[in-house]
């Protein structure tokens, strides 16, 4: 799903999913940071290079909702997200338990201020 609504060449932001975005929708991922403010730093000096340079830029609600922390702190840092699909999809992270399904939602990540990057 996410090869067929991004361009070639897009980056997705995302974490447990990126083997599956990588290898089926060959995309490139950027994992997110999971060691606190000074990984939340690079990061963002990552994901304001690739818009700098005019590369699309997505990220995956699943993982929103699992890294809400970090992704508050791009709001709050000037980017935007706009919706850019939607795919119902196996949630695998418990499938001994229960097959379970979600609608995994892909944004696309803007800026709203660039000087307050």
């Amino acid at each position: 799903f996410v090869g067929s609504v991004t361009e070639e060449g897009a980056v997705i932001l995302t974490a447990d999913d990126f083997p599956f975005i990588e290898y089926y929708g060959r995309r490139k991922t950027m994992f997110l940071p999971l060691d606190g403010r000074t990984g939340m730093e690079e990061f963002l000096r990552k994901v304001n290079g690739y818009l700098d340079r005019g590369v699309p830029v997505y990220f995956t609600e699943a993982d929103y909702r699992y890294q809400y922390p970090y992704f508050q702190v791009l709001l709050d840092r000037g980017l935007r997200f706009e919706p850019a699909g939607e795919h119902l999809t196996e949630n695998y992270h418990n499938p001994d338990l229960m097959l379970t399904f979600r609608d995994q939602k892909l944004y696309r990540v803007s800026r709203t201020l660039p000087e307050q990057l």
